[in-house]
């Protein structure tokens, strides 16, 4: 190697192979969460709210990665084993979530509401009764 030639990335650093590695993540949130969008960025602002603070953030770093991926000097930031752990930790997560779980989930949460609802309007009921001497 010359005193001006730069050595080849590794597979790390190449800026094909961390796109594929955000694309993938990307995908898998789009597959798994529902989400739109064609980066992982904008599929981070339409479901980023459904996953944890912890997964969040590494999926907010994978995001930043993708985009130093496309400036030759600056894909030198990113950092080969905090890639492959964000990669893992969004992965185990996303794995781990299937649509029946969050279908349940959500009725369940329309479920809850519409008991407090009920409850909170008998409770209106009752006291509108007593204050008014029916009961």
């Amino acid at each position: 190697m010359g005193m001006f030639s730069r050595p080849a990335p590794t597979a790390a650093t190449d800026p094909e192979e961390v796109r594929a590695r955000v694309d993938g993540i990307a995908a898998l949130m789009r597959s798994r969460l529902g989400a739109h969008g064609t980066s992982l960025r904008e599929t981070l602002h339409h479901s980023g709210h459904e996953l944890p603070e912890a997964v969040l953030s590494e999926a907010a770093y994978l995001s930043d990665c993708a985009e130093l991926a496309g400036h030759p000097r600056l894909i030198q930031r990113v950092d080969p084993r905090r890639l492959a752990e964000a990669e893992d930790t969004c992965r185990t997560h996303l794995e781990a979530v299937s649509r029946w779980s969050r279908r349940w989930a959500a009725a369940a949460a329309v479920l809850r509401r519409l008991v407090v609802v009920v409850l909170a309007t008998a409770a209106l009921a009752l006291g509108l009764a007593l204050w008014r001497g029916l009961l």
